[in-house]
């Protein structure tokens, strides 16, 4: 694991930065099925950005208790699909050992095995990346359990889809609750300005209003 710092282009809102430097850690991710290398090139940058957001926002715009909701809500979230994919993968794992594919499994030669540079800025961001890989794991037993007969091919290609549909939703659920803070923080932001400006004005009244009572005791002793 290495670290690297990069500028990169993030909402400009709520004082956070329109760029600036930021230090990634980065990991080796190896994929070996479509499934699973198919949900990292098209969610997981787009999910991670909406992580980072989420949080810099609720972070700047120091809401009370919106840090600790957020995360509770995104980890809620994340553990439903995380929980589906351990119950499959000890399923397959107790199907693997009940029928002796140990061997088998360990032989698999992959031919379209891809090693990337992920990078990750927060600790859900690299949770993610190991819920991909434990698909990716999960996709290739019930590749070997179905060419074993010990399933059917539909159960294989269905369940991946499923998982696959599953953490697409989670990155749905990732978009709306970033839109979601982002409109509560414009509204908490607006809120605040407005509470500013009342107590301003209501300053001004008071520093008008001393200024008339001088005026007029002024006014008095003169007469």
């Amino acid at each position: 694991m290495t670290e690297k710092t990069i500028d990169e282009d993030v909402d400009n809102e709520f004082g956070v930065e329109e760029v600036r430097s930021k230090s990634y850690s980065h990991m080796e991710l190896v994929l070996n099925t479509e499934y699973a290398k198919r949900v990292y090139k098209r969610l997981y940058k787009h999910m991670r950005h909406n992580l980072d957001v989420s949080m810099q926002v609720v972070r700047r715009t120091r809401m009370p208790g919106a840090p600790e909701a957020s995360k509770k809500l995104i980890n809620e979230e994340f553990d439903k699909v995380a929980n589906i994919i351990k119950k499959d993968m000890d399923l397959a794992k107790h199907q693997v050992k009940e029928f002796a594919l140990g061997k088998q499994l360990k032989d698999i030669e992959h031919v379209h095995t891809e090693t990337l540079d992920a990078k990750y800025d927060t600790p859900y961001a690299k949770k993610l990346l190991g819920l991909i890989k434990q698909f990716d794991d999960l996709t290739i037993i019930l590749n070997l359990l179905y060419m074993e007969g010990i399933i059917e091919e539909s159960h294989s290609v269905d369940r991946c889809y499923e998982i696959q549909q599953l953490i697409w939703r989670y990155s749905d659920f990732l978009s709306h609750h970033t839109v979601r803070v982002q409109e509560g923080a414009k509204h908490e932001m607006l809120r605040r300005k407005n509470k500013t400006a009342e107590k301003k004005a209501a300053q001004q009244r008071r520093h008008q209003a001393k200024q008339e009572k001088l005026a007029a005791k002024k006014e008095a002793a003169h007469a």
